[in-house]
């Protein structure tokens, strides 16, 4: 996959006169040393859409202990393994011996937020061009697919690993931060 992020993303920073940014945030990923725990993993977590996420475990990892879990969420327009590529969690996660899972958004690489639909589309009048818009957000927070998937999945880490239950984290990056925010408000 990481041939196919770097293509989309230069693509997508090209249409947007950014080459410079693509370039440096983006080839340094193809000299990333390779991470043989890194694991692709794809199923149904929620009904009506396969998901896909990432899942690092350190050959520390003691079925018999109990382990921290650390959810990583992507920014925008980005992935789960780019995150992984990104971030040193998988470094620190080696270091400290915790697990730590990296979900891709359910659709445009776009994690579904809470906004003002409104704004959004009064601002995104002002910019041409093929940018990825926002998911328009459904009834409740509760509801949005990412947010059902991400409780979904770490009940699901839950299950397949040993972790400890008061010792699960989640964090992101840029949009992922937000969706972060947002998962913390409404779901605790």
């Amino acid at each position: 996959h990481r041939g196919k992020d770097v293509a989309w993303m230069k693509s997508l920073m090209r249409k947007m006169g950014r080459e410079a940014v693509s370039v440096v945030n983006f080839e340094s990923m193809n000299r990333v040393p390779p991470m043989p725990q890194l694991r692709e993993v794809r199923g149904e977590i929620v009904p009506g859409m396969e998901n896909v996420w990432y899942e690092y475990v350190p050959n520390s990892y003691d079925p018999e202990k109990k382990t921290p879990l650390v959810v990583s969420m992507h920014g925008g327009l980005m992935t789960g393994w780019g995150q992984a590529v990104y971030t040193s969690w998988t470094l620190v996660a080696d270091r400290e011996g915790f697990i730590v899972v990296f979900p891709n958004a359910a659709s445009k690489r776009m994690w579904m937020m809470e906004c003002d639909w409104e704004k959004v589309i009064e601002t995104l009048g002002q910019i041409s061009g093929d940018v990825p818009l926002l998911h328009k957000p459904e009834n409740h927070v509760e509801d949005y697919h990412d947010v059902k998937k991400t409780v979904k999945l770490i009940e699901k880490m839950k299950e397949k690993y040993n972790i400890d239950a008061g010792r699960i984290y989640m964090q992101g990056m840029s949009m992922g931060n937000a969706m972060t925010g947002q998962f913390a408000r409404y779901m605790g």
